[in-house]
């Protein structure tokens, strides 16, 4: 991107991940010299009064409705931000619109073996759009020093993967009230999708990329949480096969 001089960008979604993303762009000339100019376009969701709002309040050109805004051509760079059902459909149209150059999938990539299997034939016949997927955690200081060592060869053999993750948010009942859906079962919800995914990136920058998953388990279904319940929320075990 650090050669072109302006890029015009739209958000699908408009919710809190959008707004972490929209300060991510406005802060990036902070850090960075000679960035292009970043123009905020177009913001387009399911509803109609918070991409108005988000639009209002972070100062995008236009809120328009979702056919509108796989028609236009004033997007170039494309972030995909609404519910986990709906990114692999969302990325569907996303590689439509003939003016998008670069293209942001927030995690999980797709809700479905079918839609795995449709993604990877998209890719096959992508007409080099540039995609990055929200795997964040893999450029925090700690895992890319992790990733050096590891790669060094210094550590042997990896002959066991235990991952842990712990998510303090879920303790607070108001962001389970507006993350309803990261409570709902899996493939698009709960915490494999919300967090697992999270965890299988990691697992597969640290293994490789041949690897086959065996065996998945997902617990939970509390439909009442107990006032002042404490709890801790673990990944569900993968059970996972390196394949040579």
């Amino acid at each position: 991107m650090m050669n072109r001089k302006k890029i015009n960008i739209g958000f699908i979604g408009s919710g809190g991940i959008a707004k972490a993303h929209v300060y991510a762009i406005n802060s990036l000339k902070f850090y960075y010299d000679n960035i292009p100019e970043l123009n905020l376009e177009l913001v387009t969701s399911a509803s109609e009064g918070s991409r108005n709002s988000f639009v209002e309040k972070y100062g995008f050109r236009s809120a328009v409705s979702f056919d509108e805004f796989v028609a236009s051509d004033d997007v170039e760079a494309l972030f995909i931000l609404g519910p986990n059902s709906v990114h692999f459909n969302h990325f569907k149209a996303a590689l439509k619109m003939p003016s998008v150059k670069y293209i942001y999938l927030e995690k999980p990539v797709c809700s479905t073996q079918q839609e795995e299997i449709e993604m990877s034939e998209l890719l096959a016949n992508n007409r080099a759009v540039k995609i990055q997927v929200g795997f964040q955690y893999l450029q925090t200081s700690g895992v890319r020093s992790a990733l050096a060592l590891w790669q060094s060869g210094k550590l042997g053999k990896p002959v066991h993967f235990d991952l842990k993750y712990y998510h303090g948010d879920y303790l607070q009942a108001g962001y389970r009230a507006k993350r309803v859906s990261r409570l709902t079962p899996a493939p698009d919800g709960g915490a494999m999708a919300d967090l697992g995914s999270h965890g299988i990136s990691l697992i597969m920058a640290f293994m490789g990329s041949n690897l086959k998953i065996h065996s998945a388990m997902q617990g939970g279904g509390l439909k009442v949480f107990l006032k002042g319940l404490t709890f801790l929320v673990q990944l569900p075990y993968l059970t996972l096969l390196q394949v040579q």
